[in-house]
Protein backbone atom coordinates (compact mmCIF):
# COMPACT_ATOMS: atom_id res chain seq x y z
CA UNK A 1 0.00 0.00 0.00
CA UNK A 2 2.84 2.09 1.19
CA UNK A 3 4.48 1.50 -2.74
CA UNK A 4 1.16 2.30 -4.58
CA UNK A 5 0.87 5.72 -2.61
CA UNK A 6 4.84 6.56 -3.30
CA UNK A 7 4.23 5.46 -7.32
CA UNK A 8 0.87 7.45 -7.16
CA UNK A 9 3.29 10.57 -5.95
CA UNK A 10 5.72 10.62 -7.84
CA UNK A 11 3.85 9.80 -11.34
CA UNK A 12 1.54 12.87 -10.51
CA UNK A 13 3.98 15.13 -9.19
CA UNK A 14 6.96 14.18 -11.95
CA UNK A 15 7.04 17.37 -13.44
CA UNK A 16 7.49 19.74 -10.99
CA UNK A 17 9.73 17.78 -9.24
CA UNK A 18 12.14 17.15 -12.35
CA UNK A 19 11.70 21.03 -13.15
CA UNK A 20 13.29 21.24 -10.19
CA UNK A 21 16.01 18.50 -10.46
CA UNK A 22 16.82 20.01 -14.33
CA UNK A 23 17.14 23.68 -14.06
CA UNK A 24 19.07 24.04 -17.12
CA UNK A 25 16.90 22.04 -19.34
CA UNK A 26 14.19 23.40 -21.82
CA UNK A 27 10.47 23.21 -21.44
CA UNK A 28 10.75 20.33 -24.50
CA UNK A 29 13.47 18.38 -22.56
CA UNK A 30 11.77 18.56 -19.22
CA UNK A 31 8.42 17.40 -21.06
CA UNK A 32 10.40 14.68 -22.90
CA UNK A 33 12.29 13.15 -19.03
CA UNK A 34 8.35 13.45 -17.07
CA UNK A 35 7.37 11.02 -19.80
CA UNK A 36 10.27 8.47 -19.43
CA UNK A 37 10.27 8.79 -15.92
CA UNK A 38 6.68 8.30 -15.61
CA UNK A 39 6.98 5.03 -17.70
CA UNK A 40 10.00 3.88 -15.68
CA UNK A 41 8.34 4.37 -12.31
CA UNK A 42 5.53 2.66 -13.09
CA UNK A 43 6.95 -0.41 -14.83
CA UNK A 44 10.44 -0.43 -13.16
CA UNK A 45 9.84 0.55 -9.32
CA UNK A 46 7.32 -1.99 -8.43
CA UNK A 47 9.46 -5.26 -10.06
CA UNK A 48 12.50 -3.43 -8.13
CA UNK A 49 11.10 -3.12 -4.86
CA UNK A 50 9.52 -6.54 -4.59
CA UNK A 51 12.74 -8.50 -6.39
CA UNK A 52 15.36 -6.75 -3.28
CA UNK A 53 12.95 -7.63 -0.64
CA UNK A 54 13.53 -11.39 -2.04
CA UNK A 55 17.72 -10.51 -1.97
CA UNK A 56 17.58 -9.91 1.28
CA UNK A 57 15.99 -12.54 2.59
CA UNK A 58 18.15 -14.67 0.56
CA UNK A 59 21.06 -12.82 2.12
CA UNK A 60 19.77 -13.13 5.56
CA UNK A 61 19.71 -17.03 4.59
CA UNK A 62 22.84 -17.07 3.65
CA UNK A 63 22.09 -17.89 -0.27
CA UNK A 64 23.68 -15.73 -2.61
CA UNK A 65 23.87 -17.22 -6.18
CA UNK A 66 20.16 -15.98 -7.30
CA UNK A 67 20.59 -12.78 -5.60
CA UNK A 68 23.79 -12.24 -7.19
CA UNK A 69 22.32 -13.37 -10.73
CA UNK A 70 19.68 -11.07 -10.49
CA UNK A 71 21.54 -7.87 -11.13
CA UNK A 72 23.25 -9.51 -14.11
CA UNK A 73 19.79 -10.28 -15.83
CA UNK A 74 18.83 -7.09 -14.86
CA UNK A 75 21.83 -5.56 -16.98
CA UNK A 76 21.06 -7.84 -19.52
CA UNK A 77 17.76 -6.36 -20.36
CA UNK A 78 18.82 -3.27 -20.42
CA UNK A 79 21.68 -3.86 -22.96
CA UNK A 80 19.47 -6.15 -25.11
CA UNK A 81 16.30 -3.27 -25.02
CA UNK A 82 19.64 -0.88 -26.06
CA UNK A 83 21.13 -2.84 -28.47
CA UNK A 84 18.34 -4.26 -30.25
CA UNK A 85 15.68 -1.49 -29.78
CA UNK A 86 17.25 1.80 -30.07
CA UNK A 87 17.97 1.86 -33.98
CA UNK A 88 14.26 1.94 -34.18
CA UNK A 89 12.82 3.33 -30.51
CA UNK A 90 15.47 5.27 -30.01
CA UNK A 91 15.29 6.34 -26.23
CA UNK A 92 12.37 4.48 -25.79
CA UNK A 93 14.67 1.34 -26.37
CA UNK A 94 16.60 1.32 -23.15
CA UNK A 95 13.57 2.27 -21.65
CA UNK A 96 12.06 -0.72 -22.17
CA UNK A 97 15.08 -2.75 -21.63
CA UNK A 98 15.19 -0.93 -18.26
CA UNK A 99 11.36 -2.31 -17.48
CA UNK A 100 12.24 -5.89 -18.94
CA UNK A 101 15.60 -5.79 -17.06
CA UNK A 102 13.38 -5.02 -13.71
CA UNK A 103 10.99 -8.13 -14.54
CA UNK A 104 13.72 -10.33 -15.22
CA UNK A 105 15.24 -9.29 -11.37
CA UNK A 106 12.04 -10.19 -9.76
CA UNK A 107 11.22 -13.22 -11.74
CA UNK A 108 14.69 -15.34 -11.50
CA UNK A 109 14.23 -14.45 -7.19
CA UNK A 110 11.01 -15.97 -7.04
CA UNK A 111 12.32 -18.91 -6.99
CA UNK A 112 13.64 -18.00 -3.92
CA UNK A 113 10.91 -18.15 -1.60
CA UNK A 114 10.57 -21.76 -2.48
CA UNK A 115 13.92 -23.37 -2.13
CA UNK A 116 14.09 -21.14 1.93
CA UNK A 117 10.69 -22.41 2.33
CA UNK A 118 9.77 -18.78 3.10
CA UNK A 119 5.88 -18.19 4.13
CA UNK A 120 4.30 -14.71 4.29
CA UNK A 121 1.85 -14.01 6.87
CA UNK A 122 0.81 -10.46 6.90
CA UNK A 123 -1.56 -11.03 9.31
CA UNK A 124 0.59 -11.87 11.93
CA UNK A 125 1.69 -8.66 14.18
CA UNK A 126 4.84 -8.76 16.31
CA UNK A 127 5.55 -5.73 18.19
CA UNK A 128 9.14 -6.68 18.77
CA UNK A 129 9.72 -7.76 15.62
CA UNK A 130 8.58 -4.52 14.16
CA UNK A 131 10.42 -2.40 16.71
CA UNK A 132 13.50 -4.04 15.55
CA UNK A 133 12.40 -3.33 12.05
CA UNK A 134 12.06 0.50 12.98
CA UNK A 135 15.21 0.70 14.72
CA UNK A 136 17.15 -0.66 11.55
CA UNK A 137 14.46 1.06 8.84
CA UNK A 138 15.29 4.88 10.69
CA UNK A 139 18.82 5.04 10.34
CA UNK A 140 19.30 3.34 7.12
CA UNK A 141 16.25 5.60 5.33
CA UNK A 142 18.01 8.25 6.36
CA UNK A 143 21.42 7.12 5.16
CA UNK A 144 20.06 6.96 1.46
CA UNK A 145 18.10 9.64 1.38
CA UNK A 146 21.04 11.44 2.52
CA UNK A 147 22.89 10.26 -0.69
CA UNK A 148 20.20 10.75 -2.93
CA UNK A 149 20.08 14.33 -1.96
CA UNK A 150 23.53 14.58 -2.59
CA UNK A 151 23.14 13.34 -5.69
CA UNK A 152 20.33 14.68 -6.99
CA UNK A 153 22.38 18.25 -5.96
CA UNK A 154 25.17 17.51 -8.19
CA UNK A 155 23.00 16.43 -11.03
CA UNK A 156 21.46 19.78 -11.08
CA UNK A 157 24.58 21.75 -10.99
CA UNK A 158 25.58 19.40 -13.81
CA UNK A 159 22.49 20.38 -15.98
CA UNK A 160 23.43 24.13 -15.57
CA UNK A 161 27.44 23.72 -16.43
CA UNK A 162 26.58 23.72 -20.58
CA UNK A 163 25.86 20.61 -23.24
CA UNK A 164 27.55 17.14 -22.33
CA UNK A 165 28.50 17.95 -18.59
CA UNK A 166 24.91 16.02 -17.56
CA UNK A 167 25.87 13.15 -20.01
CA UNK A 168 29.47 12.96 -18.52
CA UNK A 169 28.90 13.41 -15.01
CA UNK A 170 25.93 10.47 -15.33
CA UNK A 171 28.74 8.19 -17.13
CA UNK A 172 31.27 9.03 -14.50
CA UNK A 173 28.57 8.16 -11.79
CA UNK A 174 27.19 4.64 -13.42
CA UNK A 175 30.66 3.87 -13.63
CA UNK A 176 32.32 4.52 -10.48
CA UNK A 177 29.06 3.21 -8.82
CA UNK A 178 27.94 0.08 -10.69
CA UNK A 179 31.76 -1.06 -11.49
CA UNK A 180 33.90 0.13 -8.40
CA UNK A 181 31.57 0.77 -5.52
CA UNK A 182 29.61 -1.93 -6.09
CA UNK A 183 32.35 -4.55 -7.30
CA UNK A 184 34.27 -4.08 -3.57
CA UNK A 185 32.23 -2.57 -1.22
CA UNK A 186 28.70 -3.94 -1.64
CA UNK A 187 29.59 -7.41 -2.10
CA UNK A 188 32.10 -7.92 0.88
CA UNK A 189 28.87 -5.54 2.73
CA UNK A 190 27.02 -8.24 1.49
CA UNK A 191 28.39 -11.21 2.31
CA UNK A 192 29.51 -9.86 5.79
CA UNK A 193 26.40 -9.62 6.51
CA UNK A 194 24.99 -12.97 7.42
CA UNK A 195 27.99 -13.83 9.31
CA UNK A 196 28.55 -10.70 11.18
CA UNK A 197 25.16 -11.50 12.46
CA UNK A 198 26.04 -15.05 13.36
CA UNK A 199 28.94 -13.50 15.57
CA UNK A 200 26.59 -11.04 17.31
CA UNK A 201 24.40 -13.98 17.92
CA UNK A 202 26.62 -15.77 19.72
CA UNK A 203 28.25 -13.30 21.91
CA UNK A 204 31.45 -13.60 19.96
CA UNK A 205 32.49 -9.71 20.64
CA UNK A 206 36.15 -10.41 20.73
CA UNK A 207 35.86 -11.90 17.00
CA UNK A 208 33.34 -9.16 15.91
CA UNK A 209 35.81 -6.32 16.99
CA UNK A 210 39.21 -7.96 15.47
CA UNK A 211 36.72 -8.87 12.00
CA UNK A 212 35.96 -5.38 11.80
CA UNK A 213 39.33 -4.19 12.11
CA UNK A 214 40.83 -6.93 9.72
CA UNK A 215 37.82 -6.22 7.54
CA UNK A 216 38.43 -2.60 7.40
CA UNK A 217 42.17 -2.95 6.22
CA UNK A 218 41.65 -5.28 3.93
CA UNK A 219 39.25 -3.17 2.13
CA UNK A 220 42.15 -0.45 2.14
CA UNK A 221 44.42 -2.66 0.95
CA UNK A 222 41.85 -3.50 -2.45
CA UNK A 223 40.21 0.15 -2.63
CA UNK A 224 43.43 2.61 -2.42
CA UNK A 225 45.48 0.58 -5.02
CA UNK A 226 42.35 0.29 -6.93
CA UNK A 227 42.03 4.15 -6.61
CA UNK A 228 45.03 4.90 -7.57
CA UNK A 229 45.17 3.08 -10.89
CA UNK A 230 41.81 4.83 -11.76
CA UNK A 231 43.53 8.09 -11.28
CA UNK A 232 46.61 7.80 -13.33
CA UNK A 233 45.04 5.26 -16.19
CA UNK A 234 41.97 7.38 -16.33
CA UNK A 235 42.20 8.39 -20.13
CA UNK A 236 43.11 4.87 -21.51
CA UNK A 237 40.11 3.87 -19.45
CA UNK A 238 37.68 6.22 -20.48
CA UNK A 239 39.16 5.82 -24.02
CA UNK A 240 38.45 1.84 -24.22
CA UNK A 241 34.85 1.79 -22.07
CA UNK A 242 33.28 5.00 -23.45
CA UNK A 243 34.48 4.42 -26.92
CA UNK A 244 37.01 6.73 -28.94
CA UNK A 245 35.02 7.08 -31.91
CA UNK A 246 32.05 8.81 -29.32
CA UNK A 247 34.19 10.87 -27.39
CA UNK A 248 36.33 13.74 -28.87
CA UNK A 249 39.65 14.80 -27.20
CA UNK A 250 37.69 17.77 -25.02
CA UNK A 251 35.07 15.05 -23.83
CA UNK A 252 37.47 12.43 -23.31
CA UNK A 253 39.62 14.57 -20.80
CA UNK A 254 36.59 15.93 -18.99
CA UNK A 255 35.26 12.66 -18.82
CA UNK A 256 38.98 11.36 -17.69
CA UNK A 257 39.56 14.39 -14.90
CA UNK A 258 36.02 13.94 -13.38
CA UNK A 259 36.68 9.94 -13.10
CA UNK A 260 39.77 10.83 -11.10
CA UNK A 261 38.13 13.03 -8.48
CA UNK A 262 35.48 10.06 -8.21
CA UNK A 263 38.25 7.51 -8.04
CA UNK A 264 39.10 9.36 -4.51
CA UNK A 265 36.00 8.76 -3.25
CA UNK A 266 36.42 4.37 -3.84
CA UNK A 267 38.39 3.68 -0.49
CA UNK A 268 35.83 5.75 1.84
CA UNK A 269 33.00 4.21 -0.64
CA UNK A 270 33.74 0.59 -0.05
CA UNK A 271 34.05 1.02 4.14
CA UNK A 272 30.69 2.86 4.31
CA UNK A 273 29.39 -0.20 2.65
CA UNK A 274 30.88 -2.57 5.51
CA UNK A 275 30.15 -0.45 8.34
CA UNK A 276 26.57 -0.21 7.25
CA UNK A 277 25.79 -3.83 7.44
CA UNK A 278 27.81 -3.62 10.77
CA UNK A 279 25.72 -0.97 12.07
CA UNK A 280 22.92 -3.28 11.31
CA UNK A 281 23.77 -6.30 12.55
CA UNK A 282 24.83 -4.64 15.90
CA UNK A 283 21.59 -3.10 16.21
CA UNK A 284 20.59 -5.12 18.96
CA UNK A 285 24.11 -5.42 20.94
CA UNK A 286 24.90 -1.31 21.28
CA UNK A 287 24.90 -1.80 24.75
CA UNK A 288 27.85 -5.04 25.01
CA UNK A 289 29.66 -3.38 21.85
CA UNK A 290 30.23 -0.35 24.17
CA UNK A 291 31.67 -2.31 27.39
Amino acid sequence: MCLICIIVFIVIFAEPIIRLMTPGFTDAQIEYVVYLARILILGQLPFLVMGNMLSGIAQANQTFIISALAPIVYNIGIIGGTVLLAPYLWLFGPVIGVVFGAFLFFIVQVPTMYFLRFNYRPWLFNKKVLHEFVTLFIPRTLSVITTQIDLTIDLTLATLLGSGSYTIFLFCTAFCSCFLFHFVGVAFGQASLPYMSNLFKEGQLLVIKKLFVDSILQLLYVSVPLSLFFIFARTPIVRIIFGGRKFDWVGTNTTALTVSIFALSIPMHTIFYFITRSFLCSTRHQNSLCD
